[in-house]
């Protein structure tokens, strides 16, 4: 997969395509490629087999957009609504299994406008919602099912 993406760049940023670029990429990318694994302590075989992940990883990026200019529509209604802000921390555990869900979640939250992860430790996490009502279901919402998803979804 890693490979597939390098390459893809290198074709992309040369602009134009002639038999010695995509020969040089071939080369430059092959070995940019191997020194990430090594890097990385995974196997060619590994890289492979997380293309499977990829059209989960796509269809989040795309709620996540999505989520991000719903929210931020609605944070700047709040702005311009006079009236006390009613924010509010959440605490909640999101039963994630892995540190990269933790981390895609809690950054996720971060992402979209009105939320702030403030703390997640030993997979507790400690939201602060500009609006009550944002911090009312966060342990069982779409955002986590779907990071859920994309947890299973992992090598």
């Amino acid at each position: 997969m890693l490979f597939l993406l390098l390459y893809l760049l290198w074709v992309f940023f040369n602009a134009h395509v002639t038999v010695e670029i995509l020969l040089i990429g071939l080369l430059a990318v092959g070995c940019v490629w191997l020194l990430s694994l090594r890097m990385l302590d995974l196997t060619p075989g590994e890289d492979f087999r997380r293309l499977r992940f990829l059209p989960r990883a796509v269809s989040y990026l795309f709620y996540l957009l999505k989520e991000v200019i719903f929210a931020a529509l609605s944070v700047m209604r709040r702005i311009w609504t006079p009236g006390q802000p009613d924010s509010s921390l959440a605490d909640f555990d999101p039963s994630l299994r892995t540190n990269m869900g933790r981390i895609i979640l809690a950054d996720s939250i971060t992402l979209t406008p009105g939320t702030i992860t403030v703390e997640s430790e030993e997979g507790h996490f400690q939201v602060h919602c500009l609006e009550q009502a944002s911090g009312q279901d966060l342990d069982s919402n779409e955002m986590l099912r779907r990071v859920r998803r994309l947890e299973g979804g992992q090598a």
